[in-house]
């Protein structure tokens, strides 16, 4: 036998039982691939599980915190509501004691003219009657005292 009917034949005979050696080495790596797919897949699915799971419990505690800024942000804005009535308020019983004071303050300033006014009538009443006693007094010869003269020539 030569060479190439040697080769036919061991071909021929060794044919099946290499065919066979082949597709179970072939379905061995493929079962091992798809196993190792398989426990990546549910891997996979565990870890996306896992993640849905704090995505969600992340989410409930943002929409808490949400809800919490939201009332919290109400409750401050009806707080300076309140505030700005309250000053509004007060700026305007202020405003209303100003302008009763300023009127109170004016009718006693008017009030002070007029009395300063009686008075320096009076004044110069009396000036003048002072002024005619003394030349009174001295036409009769009496001598009014220079202290007195001072004290009522002012």
């Amino acid at each position: 036998m030569d060479y190439e009917g040697l080769m036919t034949f061991a071909t021929i005979s060794y044919a099946p039982i290499l065919a066979s050696v082949a597709t179970f080495t072939v379905n061995k790596l493929w079962q091992a691939q798809a196993a190792k797919k398989n426990r990546s897949i549910s891997l996979d699915v565990a870890e996306q599980r896992s993640l849905y799971e704090k995505q969600k419990n992340l989410t409930e505690e943002v929409n808490v915190l949400l809800s919490a800024n939201k009332s919290y942000r109400e409750e401050i804005k009806k707080d300076l509501d309140s505030l700005k009535n309250e000053l509004e308020e007060s700026t305007s019983f202020h405003r209303k004691e100003m302008e009763m004071m300023k009127k109170e303050y004016e009718e006693e300033i008017q009030r002070l003219r007029t009395k300063i006014s009686e008075l320096a009538s009076e004044l110069l009443t009396y000036r003048r009657e002072n002024g005619a006693l003394h030349l009174l007094l001295s036409e009769r010869g009496i001598e009014v005292p220079s202290w007195v003269k001072k004290s009522t020539d002012k």
